[in-house]
């Protein structure tokens, strides 16, 4: 009998703490919202019991809404079917309308249909993740849906209270000289120009001690996957080494678990080389209780969607027809170019430049002495590309357009019985047309080096004039 009564005793308190951990949202007539647990209901009030054990009786009268679910406070971002914006709370919602409020304490309402609303976001900063290095953390996260005055990062150290460590108007913040063997937790707000602070963004919890993360990225042969291997020291966390290790990796602003492990190294297999990715490990220090910050970034290969704009110096070599009035040159050329953006490793774009051909002597009486040949070259052109190993990007390409050419040379004029010679110049807009190959290297995130070689045609009436240049410069992917 005894164990009964402690049975029955163990489900009453369970059935009363599992009473009170799911809120109730009472509306006021007045537009008070009370937030708690309907612990009474009579036949003419109810009593709501609210998060700091203070106990409310409401008269059935005055309540206008009762909401049996947890719901999210702050503001919500709504763009409507015909792109009108605005921001409101949400009180209610059925399949198949909306009710909004401006100001969440006062009663005053409208409801749209879902048909009318093209979407709604919260507005609070989103995927907050950091980095611990050494005694400092780097914070970075996602904006809201909306014109951001400024953000406001909070921090406590794991058991105390939460203060303001700061505000930025960028979405990435530094803390420095942390307190070493501690664990902080962090969360970001943002403000609006009216002032309105949204609700916090998911909080992290760093542990100031990171652990020493080596990898290696083992490629396919094409390069498009890879395997990260990953390994790192045991990690002593207050005094003890930590036995588990779960393995993270960033999808679409979303870390989703790809493992866990006892060991002191994980291998994280089939990474796109064509997309940015991040991988974290998070000892385990206690139940759903991890530590983050403990990441490696793969940066981006050259098939994700980018600007790239690039210059680089040519040494020119004249061929065939063309050698025959000019020496080698020189010339400088910017380029940008669209990579990815309707399909894969094709990129299109614009190109132009400057060349300069010295001129040769010509034989008396027959030919003239140029004195040199420039072009300004506009062109616009394709180019698909393949990438044979990581952050080499070969690709081959065809241009086309118009040249401003200008030539000068010392012609011959008889005058009083005898030859004159005096410099002559000559300018015309003519076709062009350019082929060739290029290698890119990536350094460093976006920075690349470049090289490459070129055919070229200047197409005239009578007589084409082929070159082949050579070149190598720099570029930088947006």
């Amino acid at each position: 009998m005894k164990q009964i009564k402690r049975i029955l005793l163990t489900l009453a308190i369970l059935s009363a703490w599992s009473s009170y951990a799911f809120a109730e949202f009472v509306f006021v007539k007045s537009g008070q919202v009370i937030e708690g647990k309907i612990v009474e209901d009579r036949a003419r009030s109810i009593i709501v019991l609210k998060s700091d054990k203070t106990r409310v009786e409401v008269k059935r009268g005055d309540v206008l809404r009762i909401n049996y679910t947890q719901m999210y406070t702050g503001k919500f971002s709504i763009m409507k079917v015909n792109e009108q914006v605005f921001d409101a709370f949400i009180v209610d919602e059925d399949q198949s309308s909306v009710t909004f409020r401006t100001e969440w304490d006062k009663p005053v309402e409208f409801t749209l249909s879902r048909d009318s609303i093209l979407f709604m976001t919260k507005k609070n900063p989103t995927s907050l993740q950091c980095k611990v290095i050494d005694d400092s953390v780097r914070l970075n996260w996602n904006a809201p849906f909306m014109k951001v005055d400024f953000y406001n990062v909070y921090y406590r150290e794991k058991g105390g209270e939460f203060v303001k460590a700061g505000d930025t108007s960028g979405k990435g913040f530094t803390m420095d000289d942390l307190t070493r063997d501690a664990v902080y937790e962090f969360y970001v707000t943002a403000v609006d120009e009216e002032g309105y602070e949204s609700l916090p963004s998911k909080e992290v919890r760093v542990y100031i001690n990171p652990m020493k993360l080596v990898h290696e990225k083992e490629y396919t042969d094409a390069g498009d996957f890879y395997t990260l291997k990953l390994t790192w020291e045991p990690l002593i966390f207050k005094g003890k080494a930590v036995t588990k290790y779960d393995i993270y990796k960033k999808s679409k602003d979303v870390f989703m678990l790809v493992g866990s492990t006892s060991d002191n190294g994980y291998a994280v297999a089939g990474l796109s080389s064509e997309e940015e990715n991040l991988v974290e490990v998070r000892p385990v220090i206690g139940k759903d209780e991890f530590l983050e910050g403990n990441n490696v970034q793969i940066p981006r290969l050259f098939y994700n969607e980018q600007i790239v704009f690039s210059v680089h110096g040519a040494w020119l070599m004249p061929l065939k027809e063309f050698k025959d009035v000019t020496d080698p040159g020189y010339g400088a050329v910017a380029e940008i170019m669209m990579q990815n953006y309707y399909f894969k490793r094709l990129s299109f774009g614009v190109q132009c430049g400057y060349y300069r051909f010295p001129g040769i002597e010509g034989v008396p009486n027959v030919n003239e002495d140029i004195t040199e040949f420039s072009m300004i070259p506009f062109m616009l052109g394709l180019r698909y590309g393949y990438s044979p190993i990581r952050s080499l990007y070969i690709s081959a390409g065809v241009f086309g357009g118009y040249s401003y050419n200008s030539i000068g040379y010392n012609k011959q004029f008889f005058e009083s019985g005898e030859f004159v010679a005096r410099e002559v110049k000559e300018s015309s807009f003519e076709p062009i047309v350019s082929a060739g190959l290029q290698i890119q290297w990536q350094v460093w995130e976006g920075l690349m080096l470049k090289a490459g070689a070129d055919y070229s045609l200047i197409l005239e009436n009578k007589v084409n004039y082929p070159f082949a240049s050579f070149y190598a410069g720099a570029g930088y992917a947006f």
